[in-house]
Formats: structure tokens, C-alpha cells, sequence
């Protein structure tokens, strides 16, 4: 990951302003451990979010106007190369995924495991 993508992603997961939703990146103001890492996007002038208008308040991020996993725009941005952000694992011989860790884990926690294994 990207040193300095990495160092605001941390800080953003750590701030307590985003509240934490599940399924989409951001709906009815709440965000996806991914989705805060496309907020920060946004805030750098990446991408943009799209309101879906869909009942489910979701919005969309990136030319592939995806809603749930991080759009090519904000993997090129951020030098990762798959959309659910995988993580080495120091406990298991296999790569486990940020959208995994998020069932369980709060957006502080989950900051101290990207600063930890990336």
C-alpha cells in the first residue's frame, strides 16, 4: 500500500468520525471499513460519491460506479491490487481480507491491523 495513502487511511479509521455500517462502501451515513478508505479518496480528489438514489441510500464511487468493493480508481490510487483489500496475516498461511476482519472488528481495530501487516 501506498505509504502516505496508508498513513491518511490509518488516521481516518482512527478519527471516530465515520460510523460503522456493513455491505455497502457508504449508506445512510454510514461506511464500510472500505468505504472509509474511499472517503479518504475523495477527500485527496480521487473519486467522487455518486448518490445511487436507490432506497437502500447507498452511493456509488468510481467509473464503475461500484457500491460495495473498491472501484480501479481508488486500488491504482492507494497500489493495491485486490478490490477487497487482502492483508497478510502474521497467524495464517493464507491472505485474509479487510471486508472479513470488519465483521467483527471496530474501525480502530482494524486501523492497528493495516498499520501492523502493511
Amino acid at each position: 500500500m501506498n505509504p502516505r495513502v496508508k498513513a491518511l487511511y490509518i488516521t481516518a479509521l482512527r478519527s471516530g468520525e465515520y460510523e460503522a455500517g456493513e455491505y455497502y462502501l457508504k449508506a445512510n451515513g454510514e461506511h464500510s471499513a472500505l468505504g472509509v478508505l474511499c472517503s479518504v479518496a475523495v477527500m485527496d480528489g480521487v473519486v467522487e460519491w455518486i448518490p445511487s438514489h436507490d432506497e437502500d441510500g447507498s452511493y456509488y464511487v468510481g467509473k464503475e460506479l461500484n457500491n460495495i468493493l473498491l472501484p480501479a480508481e481508488v486500488l491504482a490510487w492507494a497500489e493495491l491490487k485486490s478490490p477487497q483489500f487482502e492483508l497478510p496475516s502474521m497467524t495464517a498461511k493464507h491472505y485474509r481480507s479487510i471486508t472479513m476482519e470488519e465483521e467483527d472488528k471496530t474501525f480502530k481495530e482494524i486501523a492497528d491491523i493495516v498499520e501492523e501487516e502493511l
